[in-house]
């Protein structure tokens, strides 16, 4: 199944510098929403955390993000 992901908002909370190296880490089993919405061809509103750091200051910030998955048949043109 095939969709286009549209990033709707975005929120980033700061906990300390980024210093040195940064990554990114997102746990794909805590997204929010309903996914099973893509299965029936709706679209579907989803939230994802992502946890920033880096390799020598780990969990510096956190990204949330909401989402809009829009099913295979409902893409953008």
């Amino acid at each position: 199944m095939g969709s286009d992901i549209i990033l709707v908002d975005g929120h980033i909370r700061y906990h300390k510098p980024i210093v040195g190296r940064p990554n990114a880490v997102a746990d794909l089993c805590n997204i929010r929403g309903a996914l099973d919405r893509l299965a029936r061809g709706c679209q579907a509103v989803i939230e994802l955390d992502v946890d920033i750091g880096s390799d020598k200051s780990a969990h510096a910030s956190l990204f949330t993000g909401t989402y809009m998955v829009l099913a295979d048949g409902k893409k953008q043109k």
